[in-house]
């Protein structure tokens, strides 16, 4: 049976209360939105494959005009390996941007100093003490990082491949390619100027 009481509304209203700060806290930008199936659109298979993981934490953010497309936070992925995503574009001028940093967490040790009183001297004054100690906490560092932009307007109807590859410390690339069928059925990739 619930309890229904003052202590339980008090209690539902602080758990909301944390749960709307913690939102607003951790609020990112704008998320991107795809146009319909209806609507105009080219098709993007975006691919992103890193061919050095420094690190086994990766954090990848993927805009589109300046919102957010992917925000993600993984373990590392295999190497040389593609992720893929497929998103649909408006047919206009549109900027792609991806960021990748892999990151660690490393314990440090700063030394800190606590005055407790520890007695009486020979007048009967409180004497004190220090006492050294080293205060462990989590820091995150960065072990490698690259973010990579482009510009395109795309097709309607046609379909693309955008690709990032991360190579390591700031050297990364990303192109846009056309996928083009041919008449036997296969399809080949042509780099979208």
């Amino acid at each position: 049976m619930l309890d229904s009481g003052p202590a339980c509304s008090r209690r539902f209203a602080r758990s909301c209360l944390l749960v709307f700060a913690c939102a607003i806290l951790t609020a990112c930008g704008p998320r991107y939105a795809a146009p319909t199936e209806a609507e105009p659109h080219a098709a993007f298979e975006v691919q992103t494959i890193y061919h050095h993981t420094p690190t086994r934490r990766l954090h990848e953010e993927i805009t589109i005009n300046g919102e957010e497309m992917v925000d993600v936070l993984r373990r590392s992925p295999i190497q040389g390996r593609p992720i893929a995503r497929s998103v649909r574009v408006r047919p206009a001028p549109t900027n792609f941007h991806v960021r990748s940093r892999f990151s660690y967490v490393q314990q440090q040790v700063r030394p800190r100093m606590e005055r407790y009183p520890c007695g009486r001297d020979r007048r009967g004054a409180t004497r004190y003490c220090d006492r050294r100690f080293g205060e462990r906490s989590n820091v995150q560092q960065i072990a490698a990082w690259c973010d990579s932009g482009v510009s395109y307007t795309p097709e309607a109807g046609r379909h693309y491949l955008l690709r990032f590859e991360f190579y390591g410390q700031q050297r990364c690339g990303l192109e846009i390619f056309e996928r083009i069928p041919n008449p036997d059925g296969t399809t080949q990739y042509v780099r979208a100027e």
